[in-house]
Formats: structure tokens, sequence, C-alpha cells
């Protein structure tokens, strides 16, 4: 099976801490977002792209603790689906769909 994308590992790096809760003040480190999102042959790159998606404007996730901690911001559900089907639809799962459907 060839390795995911960087947007398609983007896109499941955001649908896991939106799926698993991780919106302000609830908060999850660096290593436990990437092992949860992709496959342990990406984790190393993934963490790199969670500081890229963390120093990005245009992204909802932030550090809660400087390149140890990171979360979704407060009430950003939707920029977070919006997001998601930017890097990759197919991420997309159902109520995160329903997000962008009804905006």
């Amino acid at each position: 099976m060839a390795p995911d994308s960087d947007d398609t590992m983007r896109a499941k790096l955001l649908s896991t801490a939106d799926r698993k809760g991780f919106y302000f003040p609830r908060k999850t480190s660096v290593e436990g977002l990437a092992d949860h999102a992709v496959a342990t042959s990406g984790e190393g790159r993934a963490k790199e792209l969670i500081d890229e998606l963390v120093r990005s404007e245009a992204e909802p996730l932030r550090y809660v603790e400087t390149g140890k901690t990171v979360c979704l911001n407060v009430d950003s559900q939707r920029w977070t689906a919006s997001r998601i089907a930017y890097w990759d639809s197919d991420q997309l799962e159902w109520d995160q769909r329903q997000r962008l459907d009804r905006g």
C-alpha cells in the first residue's frame, strides 16, 4: 500500500482531532495525534505536518504548549470541516459533511 500524500495526512490529522473532540481546552500531545491519525511509518512526517498546520493562520489547529500539545480552536467545527475538505474531501466523515452542507 502506498504511503498517504501530505494532503491526505493533513486531512487525517484534522479529522482525527475533530472526531476525538480535541477542541480547546481539551488537548492532545503531538505524538498522540500523529499516532492516532496515520500509520506508524508516517508518524515522523505527520509530526512535521502538525507543526506546519499550527503555524498556518488558515488552519484551526494550534499549540497549547509549544511543540508539545495541540488542540483545535474553540467553536471551529465548520472551519475544521472545510479545511479537511480542502486537503482531501475523501477524509470527511458524515457529520463533518453535514456541517458544510448546512452553511
